[in-house]
């Protein structure tokens, strides 16, 4: 939990990392799902998680298929076009 303040008090100050772990809230229950979404949704740069975890999409043989699942990859966390793998 240290390094994750830290992490926000260096963002906060424009250097660094911004942004790092803001499924965290979700996860811990302080955050729905939602309200992340909606944020996102809204910001300039909206981060590079959904392309992170995509990996596993390359085996898809169907290009349809692909970008539909890249697609819901995306949206289902950074629902903002410049977040789309």
């Amino acid at each position: 939990q240290g390094h994750y303040l830290l992490t926000r008090l260096w963002g906060m100050a424009g250097i660094g990392r911004n942004g790092h772990g803001g499924i965290a809230a979700v996860y811990s229950g302080s955050l729905p799902i939602e309200s992340m979404r909606s944020r996102i949704a809204k910001m300039r740069h909206p981060g590079n998680a959904p392309p992170m975890r995509a990996l596993p999409l390359a085996f898809v043989a169907d290009d349809g298929l692909l970008v539909q699942l890249a697609r819901a990859n995306a949206d289902s966390t950074h629902p903002h076009v410049k977040a789309r793998a």
